[in-house]
């Protein structure tokens, strides 16, 4: 394993210890992190829901994470056997979205509502290249213009963007 590999997993595991999350939680994010690296080259994990939002319960909650990573197989055949794979050796109570970054700019486009969501209230824990920081400014940005809002468990939009 490459250093440079070992140090990215010590700088995430350092903003996992640094979260306002539940230390159970942050147990199994390390836990994660230690095994994502053999499957796909990590560009940005997003953490949301309701362990993002302090509100999970240990032993009970899934921790959901939105995993960035231009490596993905294509969509299809192989990435299934990716997931499936992964699913193996992954902590249990982890629930995992795959994403290219190009993929996640489509989803934000269309304005899915968990992409929004992930964002209103997500935690970044890694970002190599800055890629969910300019989403989730940009996302706050077109809330404070009125261009999205948030309602009790639904998004309206206001202004549609296809940029």
């Amino acid at each position: 394993m490459s250093t440079s590999i070992l140090e990215l997993k010590k700088r995430i595991k350092q903003n996992i210890d640094n979260a306002n999350i539940r230390e159970y939680f942050k147990e199994q994010l390390k836990r994660l992190v230690d095994l994502i690296f053999d499957y796909v080259d990590v560009e940005g994990i997003l953490l949301y829901g309701s362990v993002a939002r302090r509100e999970g319960i240990p032993l009970k909650s899934d921790i959901d994470i939105i995993v960035i990573s231009s490596s993905l197989p294509p969509d299809g055949i192989e990435r299934t056997i990716m997931r499936r794979k992964f699913a193996k050796v992954k902590p249990k109570d982890i629930e995992i979205i795959w994403s290219t970054p190009k993929e996640f700019e489509i989803m934000y486009r269309k304005r899915v509502g968990l992409i929004l969501d992930a964002l209103y209230d997500g935690i970044i824990l890694f970002d190599r290249t800055g890629f969910l920081k300019r989403f989730k400014e940009r996302f706050e940005d077109e809330l404070a213009k009125g261009k999205i809002q948030r309602r009790k468990g639904y998004w309206v939009i206001q202004e549609w963007t296809s940029s």
